[in-house]
């Protein structure tokens, strides 16, 4: 069942980051916004972020990490790599070298997401996008052999396609987090 978070979490570092996930999880590919009104502060907050979920992953797992804004950026190479420890280093120098601009159409990123067959994919973004691109993202998903499970994080307070997006993909869960000041 889909959990919708009416009190938004610390986007943080640690046990409480939204972006961790479950040792459970084999496969994760995460989608990150890097559109323009992701303010540079706010980006360098969810890269923190990430890179925090990123070391948290066990060995085991694979992942992949891809940016967006009207393009799709891939961080990683073009497929689920290993958490080693040598690939998780590469991939958070990778990110350091990442800017926010553009628009934001996270259709291209989840679907090159959705081509690697993940246990799970999880979007943060900071925006509501395009409707049409929920519904486009949710058919692509269910036309696959295997559904993949999409969790959802906005950091803006109403973001109804993300909350679609976790209810229709598996679902996954929609949460809502806050940039922590000083984090």
């Amino acid at each position: 069942m889909i959990e919708f978070d009416t009190n938004p979490v610390p986007l943080c570092e640690g046990v409480g980051n939204p972006l961790r996930v479950s040792e459970e999880m084999g496969s994760v590919v995460y989608v990150i916004d890097k559109s323009g009104s992701m303010s540079l502060s706010r980006f360098q907050s969810v890269l923190k972020a990430l890179k925090d979920s990123i070391d948290a992953l066990d060995s085991q797992q694979m992942f992949a990490v891809l940016m967006f804004d009207t393009s799709a950026y891939e961080i990683t190479q073009p497929s689920l790599v290993s958490a080693s420890d040598s690939v998780k280093q590469r991939t958070k120098r990778s990110l350091d070298r990442v800017t926010p601009g553009g628009g934001t159409s996270p259709l291209g990123a989840v679907k090159i997401a959705l081509d690697l067959s993940p246990d799970c994919v999880v979007i943060l973004t900071d925006g509501e996008f395009d409707s049409r691109e929920t519904e486009q993202i949710t058919s692509y998903n269910r036309s696959r052999p295997k559904l993949t499970r999409i969790h959802t994080i906005g950091l803006s307070e109403d973001m109804q396609t993300l909350e679609t997006l976790a209810r229709d993909n598996g679902h996954g869960v929609f949460t809502t987090a806050k940039i922590v000041t000083g984090n």
